[in-house]
């Protein structure tokens, strides 16, 4: 058995950071959440949130951009595939638009009960 070919780490990151410019400059939905994003941190700066909430903010951030990216990819996967309907396709592009609703909610949540008190 042969041993596993070595990629070239940094031809991992280039790739990852394409697809993520791409990604910044193509798809509105993921513009939409950057600056959402980013109004989180200015507010999480300006009322200066404490170390356990600013885990919670980051981490919801981190959540709804990852599940929108991996939604993206699944999209951009299954558009490759076929530009014809197909119930699987479908079901596929809905679940994973699920999976960023979900992660949404949780994001709306989480600055809610951090940021609501402070605001109130």
């Amino acid at each position: 058995m042969q041993p596993p070919i070595q990629k070239n780490k940094s031809v991992g990151i280039t790739h990852a950071l394409r697809g993520l410019l791409w990604a910044c400059g193509d798809q509105i939905n993921l513009k939409i959440q950057l600056t959402i994003a980013i109004i989180a941190i200015g507010m999480g700066v300006s009322i200066h949130i404490d170390t356990i909430e600013w885990l919670f903010i980051v981490s919801a951030i981190a959540v709804v951009l990852t599940t929108e990216l991996l939604n993206t990819s699944i999209e951009q996967t299954t558009d490759a595939i076929t530009q014809s309907y197909s119930t699987y396709i479908k079901r596929a592009k809905d679940t994973a638009a699920a999976a960023v609703l979900i992660a949404s909610v949780y994001a709306a949540v989480v600055g809610a009960i951090i940021f609501m008190p402070k605001l109130i």
